[in-house]
């Protein structure tokens, strides 16, 4: 027990609230506990408590963007993302992030529950084109604001939008002064052969000059035309007929991402010939013989029985065009990727099954690729 305090000291407390009143002002001194905050109070903090927002910036096609200026609309500070994409900017739950290029504004994210969220950004925008490296020789990239180099990229995400077995047959019609030819559609043997301005381009896959080979979609970064001198000086003679820079992809520092991939499409041929059936093919040809000035080869019996059916041995009136031919044939893609990697260390890894039957009946083709890359 304490010693009782003099009566103006008490007085003195309960005045600024140290103390609480007792029924005897001479007991001894009851300290109140200030510390202690109701419930609702406590609630209300956590809901408004600031933490520190780990987060990346990516355009559609996963790539991480750089530059982008991060801002919270309660906050004072702003975050730029750094070359993997990422930025830390102090933020509360429910807030809402503006992200900036070039003193536009391109998104308004909300804050979740998420920790640590992707942003994608569409390049469609002019501010975030603007942010996307145009790919060098050389793994260089430089911003296309910052270069006078005549040169037109398309990217993984618009190479998978098309049913097809090889990257070149989907660039056909993407890419100015790039046309495709393609001389077969036997199932893997339909790749197409690129034409740059009417003359065979030079292939550089990853800095190297190489023949084309067969790539799975998703491996493909991103396929840079370089059209003039000043793009290509650094390879010489041999890129006087232009140069076709193929870009596979790469790990990206942070967690790993899984990706599984189904693709199914039907294909079909735009149009077929018509064909003419066995009594007026005889017919025409008798009347061509007589205009040669021959003797005709089908007499009319040969004509009536083709007309009739009567002889279908004998005469048959057969479209061998639909027995041997379908109207269409399927391609099926299955496609396993994982890329992942920190500061030190990348990884790329893919695996692609994929299934294509041909228009004839018997005609399949099935291909099994895989990729693995750690620079």
């Amino acid at each position: 027990m304490g010693e009782p305090l003099p009566t103006k000291t008490k007085l003195l407390l309960l005045a600024l609230g140290l103390a609480s009143a007792s029924p005897a002002l001479a007991g001894p001194l009851a300290p109140r506990r200030l510390w202690q905050l109701p419930d609702s109070t406590l609630k209300s903090q956590d809901s408004t408590a600031t933490r520190l927002l780990t987060s990346s910036v990516i355009d559609e096609n996963g790539e991480p963007l750089v530059g982008v200026a991060v801002t919270s609309r309660r906050g004072t500070l702003t975050a730029v993302s750094d070359a993997m994409g990422t930025f830390k900017l102090p933020i509360t739950k429910g807030d809402t992030v503006v992200l900036r290029a070039f003193g536009s504004v391109v998104r308004h994210y909300i804050l979740r529950d998420d920790t640590a969220p992707l942003i994608v950004l569409n390049t469609k925008n002019a501010a975030v084109a603007r942010l996307k490296p145009v790919q060098q020789l050389y793994a260089t990239t430089v911003r296309p604001d910052l270069t006078a180099t005549s040169t037109q990229a398309v990217y993984n995400n618009e190479l998978q939008k098309l049913p097809v077995t090889s990257f070149v047959t989907a660039l056909a019609g993407r890419l100015a002064g790039l046309y495709t030819v393609q001389g077969s559609g036997q199932p893997g043997a339909d790749a197409a052969s690129p034409s740059l301005l009417g003359q065979a381009p030079l292939v550089v896959i990853d800095g190297i000059p190489r023949q084309l080979t067969q790539f799975d979609l998703e491996e493909i970064e991103s396929v840079t035309v370089l059209k003039d001198a000043l793009s290509t000086a650094m390879l010489g003679v041999r890129s006087s007929n232009g140069v076709l820079l193929v870009t596979t992809r790469k790990g990206t520092p942070g967690q790993p991402r899984v990706s599984f991939t189904v693709q199914s499409a039907l294909q079909q041929p735009i149009k077929m010939p018509k064909a003419l059936n066995a009594y007026n093919y005889a017919l025409l040809n008798n009347e061509a013989r007589r205009n040669d000035g021959l003797a005709p080869v089908y007499t009319d019996a040969d004509l009536q029985a083709y007309q009739n059916g009567s002889d279908p041995y004998g005469h048959p009136d057969v479209d061998w065009r639909k027995q041997t031919l379908k109207s269409s044939s399927r391609l099926n893609r299955y496609t396993f990727s994982a890329s992942g990697g920190n500061n030190f260390s990348k990884y790329f890894v893919a695996l692609e099954h994929l299934s294509q039957s041909g228009l004839q009946a018997t005609t399949t083709s099935r291909f099994l690729t895989t990729l693995g890359e750690s620079p």
